[in-house]
């Protein structure tokens, strides 16, 4: 069999050909060797890299099951007493003449959680803590708000129903006035109570698409087959309330925009080296879609790899994919996932291949520095390495600029080549 990992894989024949001529590179001339001989052999390399991962990440397959109905109505009526206590103290606070405040773990700055693999709250007797003052004009609005969703949520758990933040929003518009400060005020919430928002029957509001070899089966025993959906399926709304997952993927591949997914899809991607998922956030990634691909981990232990521009947004969304962010380091536990690796584009490989780039603005350069600063780049030397060559070369590219060589470079060529050469990082 012809070896797939030819010397460096970095051998500007194939991209100096793909410039000159405009010619498709295949992925039998990538690998030096026949088309059905490179899946062989990208598949035991992935079967490699998945022992290595496993090895890393200390990892066990998990049998995840639903929480029992005992469980559950056990948790919603210790989240009820809890909302009742924290109401309770305000009245009580009020009856004695005191004006009332709420005491709410910081979130705002890095040096109020912990790393350890993932961004996590630093626990209660450790974090500082900010008030926020009925009595201070400044921060009433805020009170109010946040009280007003407590009263919301003390309904969605008293009837056992769920909202979205954006359903919580359109409760009380003129009080709130933006989505942007119901979200901060629940987020001050699940802190406040120790809990995440699904706990508290508020679910997100899924934008991410899931394409490929998975089956997802809800609680409800819906069964939903992402190898049906030729633009990807809509990932389900609770993704908490999957009963089961079925597979049989070699890897998952996660790429940060939406156009990249559809491009893969239609390149027969996920039947030229599937095997495999295939899963976008549509952007910055949102809860369902981080809640799902921590999950896939979970149970099936696959390489799963992430593909985003070489910019500072492709770097920050691939992190939070693998570590967490600060506004939700308080459920990093079902958010994170360390075990995730950076496929692509990265910023050695603008130079590298030649793509087409263009220069960082002031605010690019900004977010660089101040990505180098944080906890998970201080501890790996090769991530916090590619900040400072993207800082140093001045430049930035999106995952488009691949088209140049052929249009269907990335399957063909990029995908395999990363994965073989382990060149993710």
């Amino acid at each position: 069999m012809v070896s797939c990992l030819w010397s460096g894989f970095w051998d500007y024949r194939h991209a100096n050909l793909a410039r000159s001529t405009g010619r498709r590179l295949t992925m039998s001339e990538t690998c030096l060797g026949e088309r059905d001989d490179c899946k062989r052999d990208l598949y035991k390399n992935l079967e490699e890299i998945k022992d290595q991962l496993r090895q890393e990440m200390k990892y066990v397959t998990q049998n995840i099951k639903l929480k029992s109905l005992d469980e559950l109505n056990a948790r919603r009526s210790q989240l009820i007493l809890s909302v009742e206590e924290v109401i309770l103290q305000l009245f009580e606070s009020t009856a004695t003449g005191k004006p009332p405040n709420l005491f709410i773990r910081k979130q705002s700055a890095w040096d109020h959680s912990t790393f350890a693999g993932t961004v996590t709250m630093k626990p209660s007797h450790q974090a500082k803590m900010t008030t926020v003052r009925f009595g201070d004009p400044k921060s009433r609005r805020k009170f109010a708000l946040i009280v007003r969703l407590l009263s919301d949520i003390h309904k969605l758990l008293l009837t056992d129903t769920t909202s979205t933040r954006r359903e919580l929003y359109y409760q009380d518009v003129k009080l709130a006035k933006s989505q942007i400060a119901v979200d901060a005020a629940m987020r001050d919430i699940c802190c406040l109570l120790d809990a995440c928002p699904w706990e508290l029957g508020v679910v997100p509001t899924s934008k991410g698409l899931v394409a490929g070899s998975l089956v997802i089966v809800t609680a409800d025993n819906e069964r939903l087959d992402c190898s049906a959906h030729s633009e990807g399926l809509l990932i389900p709304q609770n993704v908490t309330n999957i009963a089961r997952m079925d597979t049989t993927a070699k890897f998952i591949l996660i790429v940060e925009k939406d156009a990249t997914f559809q491009k893969l899809i239609a390149e027969d991607f996920l039947k030229l080296l599937g095997p495999c998922i295939l899963i976008t956030g549509k952007g910055f990634p949102d809860m369902n879609t981080r809640l799902l691909v921590r999950r896939l981990w979970e149970t099936f232990g696959l390489p799963t790899f992430v593909l985003t521009d070489a910019d500072p947004h492709g770097v920050e969304i691939m992190c939070v994919y693998r570590f967490g962010s600060l506004r939700m380091c308080h459920e990093a536990e079902f958010l994170a996932t360390p075990a995730v690796r950076w496929l692509g584009v990265h910023p050695r490989d603008v130079e590298t291949l030649g793509m087409d780039a263009s220069p960082l603005s002031r605010t690019d350069k900004d977010k660089l520095r101040h990505l180098s600063e944080r906890p998970y780049m201080l501890a790996d030397a090769r991530l916090s390495g590619q900040v400072d060559l993207q800082l140093e070369s001045g430049v930035k590219a999106e995952i488009e600029g691949m088209a140049r060589f052929s249009q269907c470079y990335l399957t063909d060529s990029y995908i395999p080549t990363q994965i073989t050469g382990r060149l993710f990082i």
